[in-house]
């Protein structure tokens, strides 16, 4: 799998599974802080392809997440470089 059809994924799984399950409580505190020109960032240890989506969707500063290692545009199933 190439990490195009990972984020592909990874917008489906966005949308229709994590999205609809944040709090609304969260979105008001992300909101807050992004309004009074704080950075947020989503940390998870799931793959960064797909906490870059979330964060993304919650209109935050950015996110950190498990990098894994791709050789030739290809996912080899190890972690990459930290």
């Amino acid at each position: 799998m190439g990490s195009a059809e990972l984020r592909e994924m990874g917008s489906e799984i966005a949308e229709e599974r994590i999205l609809p399950r944040v709090y609304e409580g969260i979105t008001k505190v992300i909101d807050h802080h992004r309004d009074v020109g704080d950075l947020t960032f989503l940390c998870t240890a799931s793959p960064l392809e797909l906490a870059e989506i979330v964060a993304q969707s919650l209109h935050m500063t950015g996110a950190l997440g498990t990098q894994a290692e791709i050789e030739n545009g290809r996912y080899t199933g190890r972690l990459g470089p930290l």
